[in-house]
């Protein structure tokens, strides 16, 4: 094959064959040497546009969370308002005492549904109106090797609550003594609201010189078992689905010692299976009596210190501070950009179980409590509306967000296409042409193959 054969059937085959490439794919850019420059630039908006797409569907996500939200608080906004209407007409004194009866059971009634409302509105398993709570019951030996102690006992527990309070925690207290009871000796329990806790703690005090049962009041509180020959089982009140349940013994396990060895091996199988953690704030010579049921229960052991309980803070600090920061009400982080700082931050609304609300200690008992609970009902209603108004303007926040992304998605996606995509048009025009230019070539080759032929008959002939 001459070099004029060559030449001709390179021209005929390259420009057609790219065409049919860039025609069969629908891209102008088939490779990065077709546009080098631009196909760089299609990529990073390419990159842009998948994300945000991503992230609209996050927006959308964050909108039907906040509407789940904003539809258990309509519910409960509805309950309070019926509990008012029951607290105005309790305060009223023409009521007799069996008539206030039945408005005060209906009270109760309508608190248990604003606290089921609060449990059970989620989203993705995602609570939404009852941020993660913890139950501490706190059993404090008051026998009389305690004497020297239990005044640091009082100090540390109050510390120890207000710290939860200061850090905005949903942390419900209960407290116990571990004193004789009348039957067997063993534990009686004060299951008590958070208004009545401060007085209940000042009230605590040594019982006197009479040995104490520790396993037999870890079973009692807990609510796994009841001692046997206990009259009185004395649990403690567990809300329906804290996310963790604490004991907390502190004890000097001095004059115990006697009754120890009759209920650990027993203490420890029941309590393998429960869901309570049990942590202990004991002399450290003495763990060994405790180890094995903090230990099948996922607890602690803490000493106590010296005689006066020096070492009963820092102990309760030491288990408070395993709860971390997570009960507290945070906000709810919706990513709505393509960037990693694109972020909005929705205030998902505060607490609205009935600890959360300042309700669960109220009552229509007589026209007092009903007086109270109306100012309660007030602040309660005054949180719900305000977090209803926070959730409005999170939800305005989104939309907006989400007619952005959705701009910056087809804007890029139009851009995009302008480097990237192939004109079909004007490639099937240049397809035309390049067919008429190969009826030239095909014609031209013809030539070139005659003016051959013809070159060699001459050469022959001469």
């Amino acid at each position: 094959m001459t070099a004029l054969t060559r030449s001709v059937l390179s021209a005929w085959q390259t420009p057609k064959t790219h065409l049919l490439r860039q025609l069969a794919s629908g891209k102008r850019v088939v490779e990065a040497a077709d546009d080098a420059a631009g196909l760089a630039v299609a990529e990073a908006l390419d990159t842009r546009v998948r994300s945000q797409r991503v992230a609209n569907r996050n927006i959308l996500d964050g909108l039907s969370t906040l509407s789940v939200a904003d539809g258990g608080l309509s519910q409960i906004a509805d309950l309070l308002k019926r509990g008012r209407e029951l607290a105005v007409q309790s305060s009223s004194g023409t009521l007799a005492d069996h008539e206030r009866a039945y408005l005060h059971g209906e009270y109760i009634e309508v608190l248990d549904e604003v606290d089921r409302i609060a449990y059970s509105t989620n989203w993705q398993e995602q609570p939404l109106l009852a941020h993660a709570s913890v139950d501490v019951g706190l059993i404090i030996d008051v026998s009389g090797s305690m004497s020297g102690e239990i005044a640091a006992v009082k100090a540390a527990i109050a510390d120890f609550k207000q710290g939860f309070a200061d850090a905005n925690l949903n942390v419900r207290l209960g407290l116990s003594e571990m004193g004789p009871d009348l039957t067997d000796g063993v534990s009686r329990t004060v299951d008590i609201g958070d208004a009545s806790f401060n007085d209940e703690l000042a009230a605590l005090s040594i019982f006197g010189a009479v040995p104490m049962d520790p396993f037999s009041a870890i079973l009692n509180v807990s609510g796994v078992a009841d001692a046997p020959g206990d009259n009185d089982p004395d649990a403690f009140g567990w809300r329906p689905n804290p996310e963790r349940k604490v004991l907390i013994m502190v004890t000097d396990a001095g004059r115990e010692t006697d009754l120890i060895g009759q209920g650990e091996t027993a203490t420890v199988n029941d309590m393998s299976s429960s869901d309570v953690e049990v942590h202990t704030i004991n002399r450290t010579s003495r763990n060994s009596i405790f180890d094995g049921v903090t230990a099948v229960t996922g607890g602690s052991m803490w000493d106590i210190g010296d005689g006066a309980g020096s070492g009963i803070a820092a102990a309760l600090d030491g288990i408070a501070a395993s709860f971390g920061t997570e009960f507290g009400q945070g906000d709810l982080q919706v990513h709505v950009g393509h960037r990693a700082d694109d972020k909005i931050a929705i205030g998902v609304p505060a607490d609205a179980t009935l600890q959360g609300l300042g309700l669960d200690d109220t009552s229509l008992d007589d026209a007092d409590d009903a007086v109270a609970a109306l100012s309660a009902l007030d602040a309660a209603l005054d949180t719900v509306n305000s977090a209803r108004a926070k959730i409005g303007a999170g939800m305005n926040r989104l939309e907006s967000a989400l007619r952005s992304g959705e701009t910056t998605v087809a804007e890029g996606s139009a851009a995009t296409s302008r480097i990237v995509d192939l004109d079909v048009a004007k490639a099937a025009a240049e397809l035309a042409r390049a067919g008429i230019l190969d009826q030239v070539r095909v014609s031209m080759l013809a030539q070139a193959k005659q003016i051959e032929r013809d070159t060699v008959l001459g050469l022959l002939s001469g």
